[in-house]
């Protein structure tokens, strides 16, 4: 993880393109038996941990990630891609994908296509994807005197966790923050959109403007069990703050405190103006 400090005072990183395929992905993939199983964190910076990132101005930054960036790993049934290797989680945003303890202040003007996905399976459950405007998951971090303008693309990808500062935040503070931020999907996907973050638990959300606007790109879909054409898409969550709030107790309480919320959500979800 980059742990330095990057003052800006006011200069740009302008038109910075960031094109994962599968072609330029698996160079990044470890040839070691060990390695076989890992994270991919796809941002600016992969990942932050005690940095510092303040008045710099992301402008004209467009991350993509193609569809055919996937794997899925089934424990009772091997690994189910060419190479063997399984993708875990990804992790997708502008500024950092991962970002613990860290401050970011910046300015962000970003397109991120996000279409890849990675689903890791066991008898229970599956993996969730997160994708941020600034970050993707933040721990323990703060972001603020921030403003976010933001297009991210998910149409293509599966069990999203969207946020328009981050997709999960953990004890995280978000304040001082203006964010402006459109995300599309299709009717196959389970997405979990919040103009915030898409999951949060513990930390302080303040003083924050959000304009939201979530689109579905296609609203009909083929069901060969019935032989018809039907529009109901699998069930997506959209929230003009937070989609999913976690507090396994009293100190992984949220402080949500004056926050501004106008959305415009066209979408086969559930919806909630805050969480």
């Amino acid at each position: 993880a980059f742990n330095g400090h990057i003052i800006g005072k006011g200069h740009s990183l302008k038109n910075i393109s960031i094109n994962v395929s599968k072609d330029n992905f698996d160079a990044f993939i470890y040839e070691d038996e060990a390695d076989r199983v890992f994270d991919s964190h796809i941002a600016v910076f992969g990942s932050i941990e005690d940095a510092e990132i303040t008045d710099v101005t992301f402008e004209g930054l467009a991350i993509s990630v193609a569809n055919d960036v996937y794997s899925t790993y089934v424990p009772s049934g091997g690994f189910a891609t060419e190479k063997g290797y399984s993708m875990r989680e990804l992790t997708v945003a502008s500024v950092a994908a991962v970002a613990k303890n860290s401050t970011i202040k910046v300015s962000v003007d970003a397109l991120i296509d996000a279409d890849a996905y990675a689903v890791y399976v066991d008898d229970y459950a599956a993996g969730y994807n997160a994708v941020g405007a600034i970050v993707a998951v933040s721990d323990g971090s703060t972001i603020t005197e921030s403003y976010v303008k933001a297009t991210i693309l998910a149409d293509s990808g599966k069990n999203y966790f969207i946020g328009g500062v981050a997709g999960y935040a953990y004890n995280t503070t978000v304040s001082k923050t203006k964010i402006d931020v459109a995300v599309s999907g299709n009717y196959e996907q389970v997405l979990y959109v919040g103009g915030v973050a898409g999951y949060a638990k513990a930390g302080t959300i303040s003083e924050v403007e959000v304009a939201l606007k979530v689109l579905e790109t296609s609203s009909e879909r083929y069901d060969a069990g019935i032989n018809a054409t039907i529009n109901e898409s699998k069930t997506s969550w959209v929230a003009g703050i937070v989609t999913v709030v976690r507090a396994d107790s009293s100190a992984d309480a949220i402080s949500i405190v004056d926050v501004k919320v106008v959305a415009d959500v066209d979408m086969d979800a559930i919806y909630a103006g805050a969480i």
